[in-house]
């Protein structure tokens, strides 16, 4: 023993020695792995260390891994717990891809190949559970390569046939993320499209909150099913836009949000439909329920006519566009027809409001040029009749009206003559009595405030 502790060849022999059997039992399998007891300091860092080669390889650690202890300080050289884990954390400085290649899980074609046929064999006979576990094995130990793309693709399609919507769900899309453009985005797809239904579907049948969980069902995500399925079809026009199915996940996203009663999100889509796809089979519905969307978006006369005009525009598409198709219905025609003599009025109406504001307010030229736009563009409503009598009540035409520019060198005129003919008091333009006679007074008006 006094050997051990004086002589600085004999601390290196029982230094290599403490490391070789730290070795030995990091070799070991992990379920069989102990580690010797012993008091001290020697047990905490022999577990220590055992730990640390099970996480970054046993190819980490070398002999000359540390630094040689002080003579006369024992096996452990006087290294406190600070100093030992300073010199572990230098040494640990590789990346997952070689503390994986280090103990044997790193890139092998050869491995891959075996697990992905093994998952073929597993696939058809339906095992699917078992299979999609093969196939993440062979994807992870051959990255970045065609096999690798293929190993995905069945991991997805593993999950799908196994009722596990949600999961291959989410591999399809790290599928499409990493190999866009993928030549299996076809089946893909489809087979998002089905997911999409399916979960569009069922949140109409069973409706509930966003926030209500999900922890049972395999087949639906943890939240908001609804949700999920609307951005599961934005995921085929992201990924596939020119693909088959491209045009039904518009239709199917509008759809969606009409019934979820968003028609400013369902008029959008139903835009994209009729500009993106114009040979597409859900022409007539896009430009139909596009119709209706506009019409449920207008909030009246006092808001923003576009919903409104745009609903006019879609309202002749259809009876220009789709003879064919009003022809087998005439109810629907009928309807059409009635719609586009509902706008007009509206239209109408929206003028007669503007006219009628500015007649309140004794704007006869405003109110007047108004009043002419009901009788002309829209002769065959009510309200024409009723702005023609108005317009014979008031005389005239806006033509005739004096201009902004005369009515106010006529109120100069006669506010300089007020000025030198009569008492401050009563002509000063500051007078509201004054004001108000003078506004009264045929062909004057009051000048702007600046």
């Amino acid at each position: 023993m006094e050997k051990v502790r004086n002589g600085s060849g004999a601390n290196s022999d029982v230094r290599n020695d403490a490391f070789q059997r730290t070795k030995q039992n990091a070799s070991r399998p992990t379920s069989g792995l102990t580690v010797q007891t012993s008091t001290g300091r020697g047990a905490c860092l022999h577990a220590w260390l055992a730990c640390w080669i099970l996480c970054a390889g046993c190819a980490s650690l070398s002999d000359d891994g540390f630094d040689d202890p002080p003579a006369g300080k024992g096996i452990l050289g006087g290294l406190d717990r600070d100093s030992v884990l300073g010199q572990v954390n230098a040494r640990v400085g590789r990346t997952k891809e070689q503390a994986l290649k280090s103990v044997g899980l790193g890139p092998d074609e050869r491995i891959a190949r075996k697990a992905f046929a093994e998952g073929d064999a597993l696939f058809r006979q339906k095992e699917y559970r078992a299979a999609e576990k093969k196939y993440r094995r062979a994807a992870k130990r051959w990255p970045d390569s065609a096999l690798e793309e293929d190993a995905m693709f069945m991991q997805g399609e593993s999950q799908f046939f196994a009722d596990r919507y949600s999961k291959a769900n989410d591999t399809y899309g790290e599928l499409v993320k990493k190999y866009t453009n993928s030549r299996h985005l076809d089946t893909i797809s489809k087979r998002w499209f089905s997911i999409a239904r399916f979960w569009e579907d069922y949140h109409r049948e069973h409706p509930n909150g966003t926030l209500a969980p999900n922890v049972l069902d395999k087949k639906r995500p943890l939240f908001d099913t609804g949700g999920h399925a609307i951005a599961t079809y934005q995921q085929i026009l992201e990924n596939d836009s020119t693909g088959l199915l491209a045009d039904d996940a518009v239709m199917q996203t509008a759809n969606a949000y009409f019934l979820a009663n968003r028609y400013h999100d369902a008029s959008d889509y139903y835009k994209i439909l009729r500009q993106q796809y114009p040979k597409s089979e859900h022409q007539y519905a896009a430009h139909l329920l596009g119709m209706r969307c506009e019409l449920m978006r207008y909030q009246g006369p006092d808001y923003d006519a576009t919903p409104l005009l745009e609903a006019e525009s879609l309202v002749e598409q259809l009876l220009v566009q789709f003879p064919d198709v009003l022809s087998q219905d005439p109810a629907e025609r009928e309807r059409l027809v009635k719609t586009r003599g509902q706008i007009v009025l509206e239209r109408a109406r929206r003028d007669w409001e503007i006219a009628q504001y500015y007649d309140r307010a004794n704007h006869l030229a405003a109110a007047q040029r108004y009043y002419l736009s009901i009788a002309e563009n829209f002769p065959e409503t009510p309200l024409a009749a009723e702005a023609r009598t108005r317009l014979a009540q008031i005389g005239g035409s806006p033509e005739n009206e004096p201009s902004f520019a005369e009515k106010t060198q006529t109120w100069l005129a006669q506010w300089g003559a007020d000025d030198t003919g009569g008492s401050s008091e009563e002509s000063s333009p500051l007078n509201p009595a004054a004001q108000v006679q003078l506004a009264t007074q045929p062909g004057t008006a009051l000048p702007p405030r600046f």
